[in-house]
């Protein structure tokens, strides 16, 4: 009973799958838990290793995304950087 009175006693905003993956720890709030990175990843890390300077819009242009894409990209890759 420990067990659902864990899952009770979050909000009631959180989804019953939601509760049971946190309560197993298998959900996590970093958006790069258990991701690899993919080409675009690697592509926008590349990118602005030899340009930092880069505006988003020219470097979404540069790996082939929009701008919505690689900003949510680049906002994964820095929440996971710590």
């Amino acid at each position: 009973m420990v067990f659902v009175s864990r899952i009770i006693a979050r909000p009631a905003r959180i989804s019953l799958c939601k509760a049971l993956a946190l309560s197993a720890g298998l959900w996590s709030n970093d958006p790069m838990h258990g991701k690899t990175l993919d080409h675009f990843d690697l592509a926008l890390l590349r990118a602005l290793q030899q340009d930092s300077s880069l505006s988003q819009r020219d470097l979404a242009e540069r790996i082939g995304l929009s701008q919505n894409a690689c900003w949510r990209r680049l906002s994964a890759l820095a929440k996971s950087s710590g």
